[in-house]
């Protein structure tokens, strides 16, 4: 049943904030997790909270809105560090709208969250939102959803050119955005009009569905001077470009990419300030065959099978035989037996080294024309007793310090 839930998750305890969510029975993955870990999108929810206490962006627009998490949350940090700035959530769907009043009230935030009902498009008028049956967060626009995608129901929604609406209400341009609005990113774009184009700077959080729409369709359509991913598997804002993307896509595939981009100084210099900023690795686990893992949680830590491969990438070239660091822990195991890691350096040397649940480790090597690979692997104690039919063991994500000859090392990612 729906529920209102009481964020009281570490990171976001000081908000003071109480969510109303549909049943989490019925909206996987937003009010499931919500009603669970008290947190949606955290590595993205992290990033947007240190972007939106820089004065210069914090006209903050959430289009596509959902139940108004990110608005919730922004809005409820603003006002809890006495900070100046506004927020406008744009969501068509009325079930979705009726929990995001509702946690308005909650939480006193009626006049600091601008709700504008329907969806935001290349024009103005009427469109028609299909309901997916099993996710509130995967309602579409007619025409854009995924081709295996089935709805029994639907609704009729405004649509907004965003220019033309900022401009009636009289409302500051958005210099910072999150869009996820399920293939329809283009048309919600060029209802922009002008408004990116003549700014200085602005930062743009969008979800990548290589399904709707090319990467190279978005830069032509927007100009920026950056794009970056949201890497989730290693906690990283890391730069990247369509060949960046096409080459992760290949080892491990996945329907959709979460980006930042950014046009002007000041959009640089406040994600260059970003803790989970890295500009020189990439790191990435693959799914394969005889391999596997569990999905990264919010605590930063990852179900992992009795095998899984990860690759580093550098993503600067110009610094050949630069050595770093790989640091990281066995949190707990559910097989009996040792977990062992083989480690190929991008030089071609090998290591072996066997890993000890609640022991930390660290392993030097040294980055050259190939990636770094790391392969773990649970050998069985014989006669073993396992207890859990699918994972073997978690896994805390790895960080990578890089070392040079002139400083003591500095955390990448």
């Amino acid at each position: 049943m729906d529920a209102e839930i009481r964020i009281d998750h570490p990171d976001l305890a000081y908000l003071g904030l109480t969510v109303a969510i549909h049943d989490p029975e019925l909206d996987r993955p937003v009010s499931s997790s919500i009603a669970r870990i008290k947190l949606w999108e955290g590595f993205l929810t992290r990033q947007l909270l240190a972007l939106v206490s820089d004065p210069a962006f914090n006209a903050f627009y959430d289009l596509g809105a959902n139940i108004g998490w990110h608005s919730l949350v922004l809005a409820a940090h603003l006002r809890a560090r006495g900070l100046p700035g506004s927020v406008v959530a744009v969501e068509p769907a009325q079930s979705n709208q009726a929990r995001l009043r509702r946690s308005l009230v909650l939480n006193g935030l009626q006049d600091r969250v601008q709700l504008v009902a329907g969806a935001v498009g290349d024009h103005n008028g009427q469109a028609r939102l299909d309901h997916d049956p099993a996710s509130a967060g995967n309602h579409h626009l007619s025409g854009f959803s995924w081709p295996s995608d089935s709805y029994i129901t639907s609704e009729d929604v405004p649509i907004h050119r965003l220019e033309d609406l900022v401009r009636a209400q009289g409302w500051p341009r958005p210099t910072l955005m999150k869009m996820d609005v399920q293939g329809h990113e283009l048309q919600a774009l060029a209802g922009f009009g002008s408004m990116l184009a003549d700014q200085s700077d602005w930062i743009l959080a969008i979800e990548f569905v290589p399904d709707f729409w090319s990467l190279e369709e978005l830069i032509a359509l927007i100009g920026p001077d950056a794009v970056y991913q949201l890497d989730e598997q290693s906690l990283a804002v890391v730069p990247t470009s369509p060949e960046r993307l096409r080459a992760l896509g290949a080892e491990w595939p996945r329907r959709y990419y979460d980006l930042i981009l950014s046009k002007g100084p000041k959009a640089q210099a406040a994600i260059a300030a970003l803790p989970a900023h890295c500009d020189t690795m990439q790191m990435r686990f693959i799914a394969g065959s005889g391999t596997g893992f569990g999905g990264l949680m919010e605590s930063a830590a990852r179900w992992v099978g009795p095998e899984a491969d990860c690759v580093l990438e550098p993503l600067r070239a110009d610094q050949p035989a630069q050595q770093v660091e790989i640091s990281g822990q066995i949190l707990r195991k559910l097989w009996e037996g040792v977990i062992v890691l083989t480690l190929r350096d991008g030089a071609g040397q090998h290591q072996r080294h066997v890993l000890k649940p609640q022991i930390p480790f660290t392993l030097r090597c040294t980055l050259g024309p190939a990636p770094v690979r790391l392969h773990f692997a649970l050998r069985e104690k014989p006669g073993g007793t396992r207890r859990h039919p699918q994972h073997a063991f978690q896994l805390s994500h790895l960080q990578l310090q890089v070392r040079t000859e002139d400083r003591l090392p500095s955390q990448a990612s």
